[in-house]
């Protein structure tokens, strides 16, 4: 039966993205934060709408480079974070 394979499947997934989640708001000491808020999903747009125009034969690899965006979303929000301390609340 193919219904239990893919409910451990999704409950791991919901896992991780709690997880996720979960480290992203420890790291930016913010109980508030999400990827939305932080702007990592649009670094990750952005990177896969440039992949789309730049390279539109280079499909297969826009999940890499949405990941590697929104890691350098991450970092630059942090990075502007980090210059006036890292605090929940301004």
């Amino acid at each position: 039966n193919i219904r239990l394979p893919r409910n451990i499947v999704a409950a791991l997934v919901g896992a991780c993205l709690a997880v996720s989640g979960a480290i992203l708001q420890a790291v930016m000491k913010n109980p508030l934060a999400d990827p939305q808020i932080v702007g990592v999903s649009s670094g990750a747009g952005l990177a896969g709408v440039i992949i789309f125009i730049l390279f539109p034969g280079y499909d297969h690899i826009v999940p890499l480079v949405a990941f590697l965006g929104a890691m350098a979303a991450a970092m630059m929000v942090y990075a502007l974070a980090w210059k006036n301390g890292v605090r929940p609340s301004r």
